[in-house]
């Protein structure tokens, strides 16, 4: 492992290379046969993407574990850290806010849309965040039915609801105290 971290540029030394691999083995419940490709994935991202090896490490660190409670059992553990590095990302390059905010942000919003006061509020609104019978038969799983959307696919539910939320007939007040609910998920997600 130290070689291969050492000659990739995008890491700043062994102790952050290190540390993202702890993370990641604690977030994602990923084992030991899966670190190489694991530090091969955080390269070639921050190498193609407008984000440091060290913002995602903070934001696995800060977040990781709320969006792999999201992804339930649905996704393997590589499939679920793939995902949460693609959602940081393109919220990092939409916003440069820092990677603490963002970590931060999507942890609060991951959790918060697990909330049954929360998928009420939003329900209230139009925007479903669990499956419908039709969804769920579409996607050839009907046992997702009434389920967390997040479950499948956690960027769905905000999806949904920064879809829900950008149409004109809402009403200002009610999206107020909604996005109270949600910890105001709209700046953190681009979609």
């Amino acid at each position: 492992m130290a070689a291969l971290t050492d000659l990739a540029p995008i890491f700043d030394s062994m102790k952050q290379s290190t540390e993202g691999l702890i993370a990641s083995f604690r977030q994602f419940s990923l084992s030991s046969s899966q670190f190489e490709s694991t530090l091969s994935s955080m390269n070639a991202v921050a190498g193609k993407f407008a984000v440091e090896s060290s913002d995602i490490i903070s934001a696995v660190q800060r977040a990781g574990g709320a969006f792999k409670l999201s992804a339930g059992d649905m996704k393997s553990e590589s499939e679920a850290l793939n995902e949460f590095m693609a959602l940081f990302t393109s919220v990092r390059a939409t916003t440069r806010e820092s990677a603490d905010s963002i970590a931060t942000g999507l942890r609060t919003v991951f959790t918060r849309f697990q909330r049954a006061d929360t998928v009420k509020a939003l329900g209230d609104l139009g925007i479903n965040l669990r499956y419908t019978r039709e969804e769920a038969r579409a996607l050839g799983q009907t046992n997702l039915t009434d389920q967390f959307v997040g479950a499948y696919e956690p960027y769905v539910a905000c999806r949904r609801a920064s879809k829900g939320s950008a149409r004109p007939t809402l009403v200002i007040r009610r999206w107020s105290n909604s996005s109270a609910a949600t910890g105001r998920f709209r700046a953190s997600c681009p979609f």
